[in-house]
């Protein structure tokens, strides 16, 4: 347990968890503004809506703590912090603009890491993650993401990527996030999806909704996954009855599931190689015999214009 000696304490209740509340005599509290307790000689740290536009966290309070939550204010980058001990950050609803490398690698214990609602930060590479590698949940709903995961990251559970700009996935999850349970992929911007990425024993639940799906024949193998995982529900497909095509235009609106399923997507035989030679020398010969028809009837012509 920490040395109290020199601070005031106070009990306090965080989620119905007795805590302890410590002030420091010499005026200020863990964080400037913030309110800190300490729970199990760790300090959970709220700075919730305090209108921050940076915010300098005291390195001898980073050693203890554990918990930052940042949300509703007005930061533009992430604090960078020495925290071995942070398992959860929430900075969520601010204005951050870029995950710089190396900005989480001294907080290696980091299992859930909100950065919800920052409509202007720019993940171009998940990489940036691997210094978390604890990491369990990642909120980055309504930000500005292009790309699907194609690293590493050995411990994710929760993936949540609704509202932002993702045009195709690729990168199997099984691959990449191996213990991965949960993904949200509504409000993208995919038009066709590979069920194989998706092909995971861990994975029990995927939300595809309002993207823009093109519902002819490259989307049947997902349609044909769909509706395999609504009936066995090892995965589930959440809202695939109401998914809907954005085209072609004769399909637009229209639900995928029936739209897709209605099409004839039978593969059609290729022209064998001797029919296709057939062909050939029947085109060379009638042309032959139109070139022969005219040249007889210019000889014909000819010879009544002589006589």
């Amino acid at each position: 347990m920490k040395d109290f000696r020199n601070r005031q304490v106070s009990l306090c209740m965080v989620s119905g968890v007795l805590c302890i509340s410590t002030t420091s005599r010499a005026g200020y509290n863990c964080i400037s503004k913030c309110s800190c307790s300490m729970i199990e000689g760790e300090i959970v740290a709220d700075c919730v809506a305090l209108n921050f536009t940076s915010i300098p966290v005291p390195s001898d309070y980073q050693v203890y703590l554990a918990t930052l939550q940042l949300n509703n204010n007005n930061l533009t980058e992430l604090p960078r912090l020495v925290a071995p001990a942070l398992t959860s950050l929430d900075a969520s609803y601010n204005n951050l603009q870029e995950l710089t490398h190396g900005i989480m690698a001294g907080c290696p214990a980091i299992q859930q890491l909100f950065l919800q609602y920052n409509p202007a930060l720019a993940v171009s590479d998940f990489a940036v993650f691997r210094d978390v590698p604890h990491l369990t949940e990642l909120n980055l709903e309504k930000c500005s993401v292009h790309q699907f995961v194609e690293v590493m990251l050995p411990s994710l559970k929760v993936l949540l990527l609704s509202e932002n700009y993702i045009t195709e996935a690729n990168t199997s999850i099984a691959a990449t996030m191996p213990l991965l349970q949960r993904i949200d992929l509504s409000f993208n911007n995919l038009s066709i999806v590979n069920p194989s990425v998706f092909k995971s024993e861990n994975l029990k639940s995927v939300d595809f909704s309002a993207n823009t799906f093109q519902c002819d024949c490259s989307l049947l193998p997902f349609v044909n996954w769909v509706k395999r995982e609504n009936e066995e529900l090892n995965v589930v497909v959440i809202g695939s009855t109401e998914y809907m095509c954005s085209g072609p235009a004769p399909f637009f609106s229209q639900l995928v599931l029936h739209a897709v399923d209605g099409l004839d997507c039978t593969p059609k035989p290729e022209p064998q190689k001797a029919t296709i030679a057939m062909e050939i020398v029947l085109g060379v010969v009638t042309g032959v015999a139109l070139l022969f028809s005219v040249l007889i009837a210019c000889y014909c012509r000819r010879r009544v214009s002589s006589s």
